[in-house]
């Protein structure tokens, strides 16, 4: 019978916890993809924050988008390689919704 105290049998969500706490570099090409999602759903930059020199470690940013576009930016979003969490906040006042805010952070 096998040792309980052997630890060569990790659990799946062990092993996810691990890479995702792993640091992850965005590349430049990555940043690129997403200013050019932005250009291209005419969004608008309200904040943006890189940590990490020279390497970007670290991304948060927040745009405004018109609910036309939001669909478009979000899959360019998804295409690209890079992880990022992301929240979208409708503003305006229901049931006319004027932009959405999207907030994304890459990295910890």
């Amino acid at each position: 019978m096998a040792d309980k105290t052997d630890k060569t049998d990790k659990r799946g969500s062990t092993e996810l916890r691990r890479r995702l706490d792993q640091p992850v570099e965005l590349s430049g090409d990555q940043l690129k993809k997403l200013v050019a999602a932005a250009e291209t759903t005419s969004s608008r930059i309200l904040n943006w924050e890189i940590y990490g020199k020279p390497g970007i470690d670290r991304l948060r940013a927040s745009f405004s988008i018109a609910p036309d576009q939001l669909p478009e930016f979000v899959k360019q979003l998804v295409a690209n390689e890079a992880r990022f969490g992301w929240e979208v906040f409708p503003e305006g006042v229901p049931p006319f919704i004027d932009q959405f805010r999207v907030d994304l952070k890459q990295g910890f």
